[in-house]
């Protein structure tokens, strides 16, 4: 019997989501590129922001005591763009950048993988989502950084190893990053220091590498 998750456009309930501030802001536009508009609204927020270099457009209006999240999301949808949260950096892109990616599974079932995204905050069930058990296969579509993020998570997860290990860290460029190995040191934006132990160079604790549970595949 084959088992099929169909996710389209519905609310992102798995997806880590940017901690907005309840507290009202206001914010006047006259031509203002998009770019520097939300870079502003993502100041306020003390969170990263990378704008698409193809959103070359202005907005003009005047957002009085509204929610930043409001705010964001009104504008977001007034100019045709997509947004992704991977837990660190807000990315925006324009809706014709959306791509589509494809997962063939081996040693995990699809319905599996979508667990496991979920429950590690990679999922965004705002973009389409089709995954098949009886075809072992899962095909998305989004914003490049979220496809970009599964595909590297189905290298790590449909690996076949006894005992396995997500790692989770962010590069120099604030981009979150998980791999089943440790990353190699000089790519984050911490050093990686580093002990001997029985002939094996371990890591010790950084508060920029997180150790995943372990997923537990049914």
């Amino acid at each position: 019997m084959s088992v099929v998750l169909y996710v389209c456009l519905v609310s992102g309930a798995f997806a880590k989501d940017l901690p907005w501030t309840e507290k009202t802001y206001t914010h006047f536009s006259d031509q203002e590129p998009l770019t520097d508009f939300f870079a502003a609204l993502a100041a306020s927020q003390k969170t990263p922001v990378v704008v698409s270099e193809k959103i070359d457009t202005v907005v003009s209006g005047y957002y009085k005591k509204m929610t930043p999240k409001a705010i964001f999301l009104e504008v977001v949808k007034s100019n045709g763009l997509v947004w992704y949260f991977d837990g660190n950096t807000l990315f925006i892109n324009r809706e014709d950048e959306m791509q589509a990616g494809t997962v063939s599974l081996t040693n995990t079932s699809a319905s599996a993988f979508t667990r496991s995204l979920e429950r590690l905050g990679v999922l965004d069930h705002h973009y389409h989502w089709v995954a098949s058990d009886i075809d072992q296969m899962v095909y998305f579509k989004g914003p490049e950084q979220f496809v970009t993020a599964v595909l590297a998570m189905s290298k790590s997860l449909d690996k076949k190893q006894k005992k396995t290990s997500i790692y989770k860290w962010v590069d120099k460029k604030g981009v979150t990053n998980f791999s089943s190995s440790l990353p190699e040191e000089g790519k984050t934006s911490v050093d990686l220091q580093r002990e001997v132990k029985n002939g094996v160079r371990t890591p010790m604790v950084s508060d920029r590498i997180v150790v995943l549970d372990k997923p537990k595949y049914q």
